[in-house]
């Protein structure tokens, strides 16, 4: 028998301007290894992964008292067959649906495979999926105790309590809930996206007034400094493709509506490479516009991510972002 737990979550798909429940489902992971002989209760070996409910406060630490716990890693393996077996992991989904899955309990690196042990990736969150189309198929991961922390000092086990599985947004060619379309918290800031200003000021909140569709963001600064609207997603790329960027803005006013700047974010190995990696800016009228730019990526960047940024006094609306690669 598999444990699961139903929550369910209030979510309002403003498209259909109705609210439906969707379910986030949660299983212990004791209860999805499918080789649960590699596992002894209470016992640490180097050669095995322990059930452990003997830990100081489980109860407060662990879901139901008790966590999976690894050998202790001071080094880095070099193959799976050291320490301990390969953990194989079968979580059952549901029949339709759109969900990220973590697993939770992640502190120190763990190895996370998704092609049954072919590869494997340093993992060091709880994020393991994200967007993965449910069709009633089990969602399938392995995992190794095979990479040591960073440092020294803090070396030594690590863990898996239990995995979520929790509605996701739509994501668009690496862009979050583009058109504003879905929320599934109670935010008054789209789900998907952040606001920032140099002097914490200013909002940005979902309103009627779309361009199309039933939803768009009103951005509203009163300020001297300058803010930015920022995408959750970003999307991998590679030198030579070809992408276009837009977004439609009416612009109620603005101080400097020239400043009102579609971004393509540019970045490379987790590190910004620059901001401005592709633009393009508003013009005066007051009439919806759309914001595009087309451009080439060089071998400089391997992720995009989108973002509009301004300065000034602003009070603007904004909808359907895009991303669309061109060859």
């Amino acid at each position: 028998m598999i444990a699961r737990r139903l929550i369910l979550i209030p979510t309002l798909i403003c498209g259909a301007m109705t609210a439906i429940a969707q379910t986030a489902l949660r299983f212990e992971a004791e209860e999805v290894i499918i080789n649960k002989e590699v596992i002894i209760k209470d016992k640490m070996r180097p050669d095995l992964w322990t059930f452990w409910t003997t830990d100081k406060d489980a109860d407060k630490k662990w879901s139901g008292g008790v966590v999976i716990r690894s050998p202790e890693v001071k080094e880095d393996r070099s193959s799976p067959e050291e320490g301990a077996p390969v953990l194989y992991v079968s979580i059952p989904m549901p029949d339709s649906g759109t969900y990220d899955i973590r697993a939770i309990g992640i502190g120190r690196p763990i190895a996370l495979s998704l092609d049954n042990g072919k590869t494997w990736i340093r993992q060091t969150s709880s994020l393991i999926a994200e967007g993965v189309v449910a069709d009633g198929t089990p969602f399938t991961c392995c995992f190794d105790d095979a990479f040591a922390h960073d440092k020294p000092e803090h070396r030594g086990a690590t863990y898996l309590d239990y995995f979520t599985l929790t509605p996701a947004l739509p994501t668009v060619n690496g862009v979050k809930n583009p058109d504003f379309e879905v929320q599934l918290s109670s935010k008054a800031l789209p789900d998907g996206w952040g606001w920032w200003s140099r002097d914490n000021a200013g909002q940005a909140q979902l309103t009627d007034d779309a361009k199309s569709g039933q939803k768009a963001v009103s951005i509203t600064y009163l300020g001297s400094k300058d803010w930015a609207f920022n995408n959750g997603g970003s999307i991998a790329v590679s030198s030579g493709r070809q992408f276009t960027c837009s977004v439609w803005v009416k612009i109620n006013s603005a101080k400097s509506p020239q400043s009102i700047t579609l971004q393509a974010v540019g970045s490379k190995d987790k590190k910004l490479v620059k901001y401005g990696y592709a633009a393009a800016k508003a013009g005066d009228s007051k009439e919806w516009q759309l914001l595009t730019t087309t451009f080439s990526v060089g071998d400089d960047i391997d992720r995009l991510q989108l973002r509009l940024v301004g300065a000034g006094d602003t009070d603007i609306v904004v909808d359907a972002f895009s991303l669309q690669p061109v060859n």
